[in-house]
Order: C-alpha cells, then structure tokens, then sequence
C-alpha cells in the first residue's frame, strides 16, 4: 500500500461509512496473506520453524512440563504458496492452550476493590488489556486459582461474544488471572507474538471463528474450534517486517482516524452553533443573517444523515413559534376565523400572558404572535380511539383494510403492508379513516414511540384503524396539516412525551391525554404559508439527503480502487 496515495485521497473517501475501519481490516487481510511486505528466499522457511517447534512441544510434553493439546498436531507439514510460508493451524505452532476457570470457580463474591485484576472479554479491547474496575480478586482466591496466573509472553483471547479479541501479555500484566470467558494461549519463543495477535485478529481468523462458534444468543469458542484455526506462517523474520509494516499502516490509519473526528467534530460545532442561533433568534430581521448562513453553506453542514434530521426539526421548531414566514397584519386572528361550531370552548384572546382567559390550563411554552391562538387538539378535533382486535370476533366474510402502529411513521405512512380486519356491521362507519385525519401511535412503553403522527389523505378507500392508533379529524380540515407538523416538531414531540409519561416510568398516550395537547395556531392562511415552507425546506432535505447517499456511494467506490 502506497500510504502517500492514502493520505493524499483519504479527505475523498473518509466520507465511505467506517472507512478507518474497512483500511484496517484491509491492512491485517494484506499482511496474512503475505502480501504486505517482500519474501527473503535467504531466510530460514517456515516449514524449519514448524519443525523446531514440534520438537520442543515433544520434549516439554515428555517432561510433563505441558499437557497434551486437545487436537493434535499435524504430522507433515504443507507448503502455504508463498516463498517460505507453511500452511499450518494453531494446533502446530501452540505450546498450550488453556481455558479460564469455570463460573464456579469464580464467582461475583471473589471479586474485590484493588486486588489483582481478572481479564475477561470486556479487558480486551482493540488489541489491549484494559482492566475493569472491580473485576479483581484479593490473595486468597488467586492462590487458589494459581493455575490460570497469566505469564509475560501469553496471548489472551476471548472465547465468547465477538471473535477475534486478543491481547498479548507484558510484563505489566505478568501474574494477572484468565477470567472465566478468555483463553490462555502459550507460544515458543520462535514465534512473534505481535504476529500471531495481528493472525487472530484478522478478517480470515474472525469468519473462522465466527463461523464455527456455538450459541444463539451468545458465541461461545471451545479449545478443538480454537486449535483448528487456519495459522498461515511465515519465516520469523518476515514475521517481524509484517509487524512492523501494520504498526506503519495502523498509525497512519490513526492519524486518518483523528483527522475525520477532527473534521467532524468541527463540523457538529459549526452546524449546532448556526442552529443555536436560528433556534433562539428573538425576532424574524434576527434570523437573516444565520439563516443566509445557513442556507449557503448546507452542502459543508450536512455529511451525514442525523445532520439533516437536525435541520428538519429546526425548521420545524421555527415554523410553530411563528419564526419561517412572516406574519401578515391583515389576517383575521385564528380565533375569529373558526366558526363556534369549530370550536369546543371560547376563545377570547392569543397571548400567551392571557392563558387564564382562553381556559387554557397548562403553562405555555413560548409567547405567540398577536394573531394567534393556544388551542387543545380537542378544541379542534374530535378525537377518538380505534378498533379493539379481539380475538372472539366471529368471521363475517367482511375484511377491510386497517392501520397499525406499524404503518404509522413520523410524518408520513408505509401502507406497503396493510392487513386486514372483519368487521362487524357498524364498525366500518364508526372507524373509518377519512382524509384529514391525523393519527397518532399511543406508544408501547417507549419515549422514541410515543406520539408518531401522520396524515391520512385518502390512500386506501374504507380503511380503519387500530385501537393503539388514535384518530384525530379536524372539524375544519384546513388545520390538519399545519397541526401535524406541530405534532411532529420538537415542542410537539416533547409535549406528547411530558403527557405520555406513566407512574411506572412507561409512555402511553391516550384519548384524553391528545386532547389536552396544546397546539400554537396561527390564522389560516399563515398555516398555508408555514406548510408551503416546510414542503419547501423538506424538499431541499430530500435532495440533501440524496446528496449524502451519492457522495457516500462514491466515497466507498474510491476507497475500493484505492485498496484495489
């Protein structure tokens, strides 16, 4: 690998989801396969080593320095392809092979503060022992667990969860204890350790493990899975050039690594600070200048797609406080243009300060413009629950579509799998969506489900909806599309949520709950204008978003070149 050719193109390809990532897996592939750095044919091959190595293996076993390995031993030894190199498993080039003790052995009782520390799998992160604090046992049980003392030199290796985890011993963890879910594995001295760490860890190595691991929920490794792991090997010192190459390699790929998070980072400031200042602009002539801003420098702001989810929802935020569009004097105030029909109470006045005299009981999050109004969602919609599935309902022969909770998303519907439900007679008129109708998800215990909202235009003719979808129909349906994208705003969401919230710590919304919502309305033909405008910006979103995919796509086709 040409690593000034890496530097050069990597502002190109960082953008390629785990890019850092994907270099180093391609970096440990390159140097197992011998492709890495150069072949010496002066050097002593490995086929030489294998042999030294299995007649000091005989010599400690005959000693009983050692126990026999779980899976024996190749008897001839085969040649790899490349000069020099043998094709073996670990079984040929292992001294020993070691399980940590059993749960039994060591129990969550044993552990204590300050002791010696246990190296179980959560130890061993990225090619390090990092202890975890209160994994660590006093005198008395590592005495008695003395045979799992962990010497300098050992490598130690997860046996369960993800495949591959390993770590070498140093004199800094010399005479730590294997925990129960790690395996000790013990080299000869002619044998780098660094190497057979980098083999471990490598793409081969893991689909190897992976795929011979056992457990559904959890993989688990056993010795004869470990000892049969393909070990391709080179001469020592080639061994020693392959390490030192990835050491090479993986530092540049840390300094690519900071390189993006710096960038990232700074990008996050630069996009969370104009939105800061769009968010709490105290006036319209305020927002110009961070909005300018904002709007001609999008392509920079927006590399990922939660950065455009930021923006949806800032946009969102301005347009319910009366901040997108500008208010029109000449417009009727909201609560003159309902008729006393479309309104449940009477509504005497918009400002926020006057909240007692509209007989809107909560306390207001924010000040309105003069023209509008605070409003429950039952001010101006009827709410109602939907049909109970019920499993002693008898067929009728009279299936009709309906909504779940499955096909309500925020801001929008998925009806590309609507089921069906049989009716009894009455039911279709009582629960019949009809277009206008907003319907919000009560929720299943869950912040993040709580209070989806969408609006229902008709897609699918005498269609009905669950009872965990509640239905709220505008008594006049021009309010419905600006009252979903309040729903759908930070203070909707926030608002569903606060409501939401049970006794024992779950979130469900209910048919009384959305009706007290407390809904910012402004006239109705500036709820035109708002919903005009967020189409608008939704369909920058849109195409920003694209942007994102394409220039992913061309990122991760570049870093394929580059690597080819």
């Amino acid at each position: 690998m040409n690593a000034e050719l890496l530097l050069q193109h990597f502002a190109k390809v960082a953008e390629a989801p785990d890019a850092v990532v994907r270099l180093r897996c391609f970096i440990l592939d390159l140097a197992i396969r011998g492709q890495l750095v150069p072949q010496d044919a002066n050097e002593e091959p490995a086929s030489a080593l294998l042999r030294r190595i299995r007649a000091e293996r005989d010599l400690m076993a005959s000693r009983r320095e050692i126990a026999p390995p779980a899976v024996k031993a190749s008897d001839t030894i085969q040649s790899h392809g490349k000069l020099g190199w043998a094709s073996a498993t670990l079984a040929d080039v292992l001294l020993e092979l070691q399980t940590g003790p059993f749960g039994s052995s060591l129990r969550q009782s044993d552990y204590e503060l300050g002791g010696t520390p246990v190296i179980n799998p959560a130890s061993i992160q990225n090619g390090r022992i990092i202890p975890v604090v209160g994994m660590a046992v006093g005198p008395s049980t590592l005495e008695r667990l003395a045979s799992f003392r962990l010497k300098a030199g050992d490598i130690i290796m997860a046996r369960r969860g993800e495949m591959g985890r390993c770590a070498a011993i140093t004199s800094a963890e010399d005479g730590w204890l294997c925990g129960t879910g790690s395996l000790v594995l013990r080299f000869p001295k002619p044998i780098s350790r660094r190497y057979m760490v980098l083999l471990i860890g490598s793409p081969q190595a893991r689909s190897y493990l992976g795929g011979s691991a056992v457990g559904s929920t959890m993989q688990n490794l056993n010795q004869s899975v470990v000892l049969g792991m393909p070990a391709p090997l080179p001469p020592l010192p080639e061994q020693h050039r392959i390490v030192a190459k990835v050491d090479e390699l993986m530092a540049i790929c840390d300094r690519l690594e900071e390189s993006r998070q710096h960038r990232e980072a700074t990008r996050d400031r630069l996009t969370a600070a104009t939105l800061h200042r769009l968010n709490t602009a105290p006036d319209p002539d305020s927002l110009r200048e961070p909005a300018r801003f904002f709007i001609n420098h999008l392509p920079t702001l927006t590399a990922r797609p939660d950065q455009i989810k930021q923006i949806r929802q800032t946009i969102l935020n301005l347009a319910v406080r009366g901040r997108l569009v500008p208010q029109d004097p000449n417009d009727q105030p909201i609560w003159r243009e309902l008729a006393p029909t479309e309104l449940s109470r009477e509504v005497k006045s918009a400002r926020a300060t006057e909240s007692a005299a509209t007989g809107l009981e909560i306390e207001v999050p924010f000040e309105l413009p003069p023209s509008w109004a605070w409003l429950k969602i039952g001010d101006v919609f009827d709410v109602t629950g939907g049909i109970q599935k019920t499993p002693a309902r008898t067929p009728v022969n009279n299936p009709y579509p309906y909504v779940g909770v499955g096909n309500v998303q925020r801001g929008s519907l998925d009806l590309s799998r609507l089921a069906t439900f049989e009716l009894q007679p009455g039911e279709l008129d009582r629960f019949r969506l009809l277009p206008g109708d907003i319907l919000a998800v009560e929720g299943n215990g869950s912040p993040n489900e709580v209070g989806r909202c969408a609006l229902w235009s008709g897609e699918v003719p005498d269609c009905v909806h669950q009872n965990h979808i509640i239905r709220c129909r505008p008594k006049r349906r021009e309010i419905a599309p600006y009252a979903l994208c309040y729903l759908n705003s930070p203070i909707g969401i926030a608002t569903m949520k606060s409501l939401a919230v049970t006794s024992s710590g779950l979130y469900n919304l209910s048919v009384g709950k959305i009706r007290e919502i407390a809904v910012a309305m402004p006239p109705l033909a500036e709820q035109s204008r708002i919903v005009a405008a967020i189409q608008q910006f939704a369909s920058l979103c849109e195409s920003l978003s694209q942007q994102v995919g394409v220039t992913q796509a061309a990122s991760t086709d570049l870093l394929k070149q580059l690597i080819a």
